[in-house]
């Protein structure tokens, strides 16, 4: 009995002891932790300080690290990611110093950012110390400045960059860039630069120009006819002579772009002019609406000639229709996309292209009380079909009701001539992002003839009918015989 006693007493003791253990361990672990932990205002303070820090580490290796070709890459590289001026312009680096780290990026520095100020001053530099032209450089961005005189000097100091992305506004002579392919303009530009820029560079392939200034400053751009290998071009919307980008047979992909309210005859002048010149190229169009102040009738864009045309993307658009005017969609389009519409029917452009292949709907309203569905179901049982057209929609609540209204026998016998899918919310994967206020034009191969699935393989060739009309022609020249006598 006094064993029972003696162990239950020291099991009492034990147990306050080791729980009193583990709280001071929790206790102590917590502690470290929370020394651990920065305050948010401290994160912030680092990710500011961070870039200054930064330049002082690199600039510390070139004035303390190793001569001409021991600088590390991961070095270079670095310089290529800041502002390189303010690495080296009254640096304090030794001149004999310097020059060798000039060799050295003359040599492997491949990408370097600028201020538009700092141009001339790392051009005197080079210049003073006897260091070579950075023929090394292939891409090239300046930063904000004031004075856009300065960016000529791009020539002599960087003649080989191929991709050129300017920030700020740019009014002086352009420089001589023979290997520049790439050209990114974000901000005003003086026609007369932008003149020397079609001028003087003869690779360009890719252009984008972006000025968002209100009134928009019309540019121009008859002389974009000198960059014979241009393939894509940003622009914005209003151009003056916009019918000389047709001319460019190289041309693949223009993009229209404006922020600003969309007056009604200014936009659609320019957009008349190009589908009219390239009516036979045009592969694909996505129109965005979102500035556009009124209702938009497809059948403006004179969309019905292109014989190309099998793509048409629309979005944030009220759209009317008019039969008496021409059909909104050309005979050859397959796949019509709706984001984001407000509209009437599907029958019109049912009525437009009877080879239509896919419908996409997300997020539209409809503005009649009909039954859209099954309007478009009797329109499409007047036509001759080759497959039924197969209908996504997705969030767009009058046609998802109309469609469970109707029965599962109706639904299948529907789809001999209309494939109707509603798709779940948030499963969206046949629409893409497109920035607001942006007309798309995708230019292909021309094509002035019918494709091929609209003969059928029974008709005869045309080398049988020259055969016809050539035995009709020798039948024609057959004497005809001499109609008998009547005997009297």
């Amino acid at each position: 009995m006094w064993f029972f006693f003696c162990c239950f007493g020291s099991l009492a003791i034990l147990v306050p002891i080791s729980f009193v253990t583990t709280f001071w361990n929790s206790l102590k672990c917590a502690g470290k932790y929370l020394n651990k932990m920065k305050t948010r205002s401290q994160v912030v303070h680092k990710k500011l300080q961070a870039p200054e820090n930064f330049n002082e580490r690199v600039r510390n290796y070139l004035i303390n690290g190793p001569n001409r070709s021991d600088i590390c890459d991961k070095v270079v590289v670095a310089m290529g990611q800041v502002n390189i001026a303010a690495l080296l312009i009254e640096s304090g680096i030794e001149d004999d110093k310097l020059r060798n780290i000039f060799h050295v990026l003359a040599q492997r520095l491949k990408c370097m950012r600028l201020q538009l100020a700092d141009i001339p001053r790392l051009l005197d530099l080079c210049r003073r110390i006897g260091a070579p032209e950075l023929t090394a450089v292939r891409a090239l961005m300046v930063l904000a400045g004031e004075n856009g005189s300065q960016l000529e000097l791009l020539g002599s100091l960087t003649p080989a960059i191929e991709v050129l992305k300017v920030c700020c506004s740019i009014d002086g002579p352009f420089p001589k860039l023979k290997k520049v392919c790439l050209v990114h303009l974000i901000g005003p530009v003086a026609q007369k630069t932008l003149e020397e820029l079609f001028r003087n560079c003869p690779s360009l392939r890719n252009f984008e120009l972006k000025d968002d200034s209100s009134p928009p400053n019309n540019l121009d751009i008859q002389s974009i006819m000198q960059c014979s290998h241009l393939q894509v071009a940003r622009l914005p919307l209003l151009l003056k002579n916009p019918i000389a980008l047709c001319k460019l047979s190289s041309l693949k992909y223009l993009s229209l772009h404006s922020e600003v309210h969309w007056q009604r005859n200014d936009w659609l002048v320019t957009v008349q002019q190009i589908i009219n010149a390239k009516q036979l190229e045009l592969g694909g169009i996505c129109f965005d609406g979102t500035y556009l102040r009124f209702p938009l009738n497809l059948s403006s864009l004179l969309l019905a000639r292109c014989t190309a045309l099998t793509e048409v993307h629309v979005s944030h658009c009220k759209l009317v229709e008019d039969s008496n005017q021409p059909l909104p969609l050309p005979f050859s389009c397959q796949r019509l996309r709706l984001r984001h519409c407000t509209l009437g029917t599907f029958n019109l452009f049912l009525e437009s292209c009877p080879v239509l292949q896919q419908i996409d709907v997300f997020n539209c309203k409809f503005f009649q009380k009909s039954k859209v569905l099954s309007q478009a179901l009797a329109k499409r049982k007047t036509q001759p079909i080759m497959r039924p057209v197969y209908i996504k929609v997705s969030e767009s609540q009058k046609l998802e009701l109309e469609y469970k209204k109707w029965s599962p026998e109706e639904q299948l016998a529907a789809k001999h001539w209309l494939d109707i899918e509603v798709l779940k919310k948030g499963h969206v994967p046949f629409l893409e992002d497109m920035p607001l206020g942006t007309i798309v034009f995708r230019f292909v191969q021309a094509k002035n003839r019918l494709p091929a699935f609209m003969f059928d393989p029974s008709y005869p060739g045309s080398a049988d009918l020259k055969k016809e009309l050539e035995a009709l022609e020798l039948a024609a020249d057959l004497p005809s015989a001499k109609p008998a006598e009547s005997s009297n």
